[in-house]
């Protein structure tokens, strides 16, 4: 199975509002697949969240935002395709 742009996710810090009620949670993404973002909470509550009821995926930690980077030799980064995000400081 081929890996998902979103497995760069793995690991961040992140608050989820989720449901009409616009649910907070704040915690650690563990896995996004199957139509489901799994978390360990901040408190170590281990939850489960559809992608139908999530509204918002905040990422609380900015300079970790392409977590996959950081393994990435210099040359391997200047061959990344440019998003138009401002460049790391």
């Amino acid at each position: 199975m081929e890996n998902s742009w979103l497995d760069s996710f793995k690991g961040q810090h992140v608050t989820v509002l989720s449901g009409p009620e616009d649910r907070s949670d704040t915690g650690t993404i563990l896995r996004i697949a199957d139509g489901w973002v799994q978390m360990v909470k901040d408190n170590g509550d281990m939850i489960l969240v559809p992608y139908m009821a999530i509204r918002l995926i905040k990422l609380l930690d900015m300079t970790q935002a392409v977590p996959a980077t950081e393994r990435l030799s210099p040359a391997m980064l200047a061959n990344l395709p440019d998003t138009g995000a401002p460049p790391a400081r």
